[in-house]
């Protein structure tokens, strides 16, 4: 068999995919098939092996902590995923390595309406100073992607807004992409310019929602409430952060209201959830409170064992592992240092935790942070 013969195979065994999820087939399958559904997205976005070099190397221009799978994963769900009618939001995305990812999906969507925008909300600031900022996309400015005018932008402002729109300009997709300055606070009491304040225009409906920029327990509450306002049933959520070590609230946050939101795929870290029905601010307060303070050591112990059940369901000991790691950060959070450390310690003894060592010794090094700053068992 030949390489086109391989490429005709694996192309139409992606548009059977599509259609099987498309038919809401894909749930009665099983446990098992958020996780195939993930590795036949990422698995080549292309229809020809040459197309997914071309793509390939398009998606990894950009500095980003998600991986290429996770890229892949993006392209190709708002390819084939998003409704097309409705916009698009996204929190968090730095220099936009996952902004190109879902642009380009939706560039090439049959779905897209006239008009439908990726609008990307990020404070552009305080991240890096100029010579950090400058050494990041170091590569970029090397192989000729990025030009002295950056450069100087770079070292002329404090905000690396200018520096987002300028590696974006020019390209097919850079007519949907709206930057905007948001700032989520981590505590209510949080101090901030009310010009800077993450807000939504009231107009403004999304179909999908990718959230990157949720560093914080307070912070994901205020987002999801804002978000949750101007988005319907059958809407997307994705976290890109939902299997961080450190980014408890995420799983915390999507467990205590899992009666209104349905796991469709995830690859690596990233998760896609569909919203099932409407969703009210008064319906996160009354469960999700604004510091994992208010929580005792009990209600999190019940949370990560449904959560530990979810993820035995799903045969999935990865995720299994990161729970572990994140009840581990819930309880360092909560001051309980001595029982989060010898749970973490444990996890370099545990046979299916053992291939992830590295992962696990971050989590001992820092298990989680505040807002006042990082947690240290040492």
């Amino acid at each position: 068999m030949d390489r086109t013969q391989i490429e005709n195979i694996l192309a139409e065994f992606r548009r059977n995919v599509n259609a099987v999820q498309a038919t809401g087939l894909g749930q009665a399958i099983g446990p098992a098939y958020p996780a195939f559904l993930g590795r036949c997205l990422s698995m080549m976005s292309g229809n020809t092996g040459q197309e997914d070099e071309v793509l390939t190397a398009y998606l990894s221009e950009f500095p980003t902590e998600t991986t290429l799978a996770e890229r892949k994963l993006l392209f190709s769900f708002f390819l084939n995923y998003w409704e097309g009618s409705r916009h698009v939001l996204e929190v968090g995305p730095f220099l936009g390595g996952t902004s190109r990812a879902i642009a380009m999906g939706m560039l090439h969507s049959p779905n897209r309406h006239d008009g439908t925008r990726l609008h990307t909300y990020d404070r552009f600031r305080e991240y890096y100073g100029a010579d950090q900022l400058l050494a990041t996309p170091a590569p970029m400015f090397e192989a000729g992607i990025l030009n002295d005018e950056v450069r100087e932008v770079i070292r002329e402002n404090s905000s690396f807004k200018e520096v987002y729109e300028l590696l974006h300009r020019g390209h097919d997709y850079s007519d949907l992409i709206e930057a905007h300055i948001g700032v989520l606070p981590d505590d209510p009491d949080q101090p901030g310019d009310p010009a800077d304040a993450f807000a939504l225009p009231e107009d403004r409906e999304y179909s999908a929602v990718f959230v990157d920029g949720a560093k914080s327990w307070f912070g994901t509450k205020r987002f999801m409430s804002l978000a949750l306002a101007h988005t319907r049933p059958g809407s997307y959520y994705i976290f890109q952060d939902y299997g961080a070590h450190t980014c408890f609230w995420i799983p915390v946050f999507l467990e205590l209201l899992k009666e209104h939101f349905q796991l469709v795929t995830y690859v690596d870290h990233t998760y896609v959830y569909q919203q099932l029905d409407e969703v009210s601010p008064g319906a996160v307060a009354a469960v999700f409170p604004d510091s994992p303070l208010e929580l005792s050591v009990a209600d999190f112990r019940r949370i990560f064992r449904d959560l530990y059940d979810t993820a035995l369901e799903y045969d999935n000991t990865y995720t299994l592992l990161n729970y572990q790691l994140q009840h581990a950060a819930a309880l360092a959070y909560l001051g309980h240092l001595d029982e989060a450390r010898d749970r973490i310690v444990a996890l370099l003894k545990t046979p299916h935790a053992l291939r992830h060592r590295q992962w696990i010794l971050n989590a001992l090094r820092t298990p989680t942070y505040r807002p006042d700053g990082n947690i240290n068992f040492f």
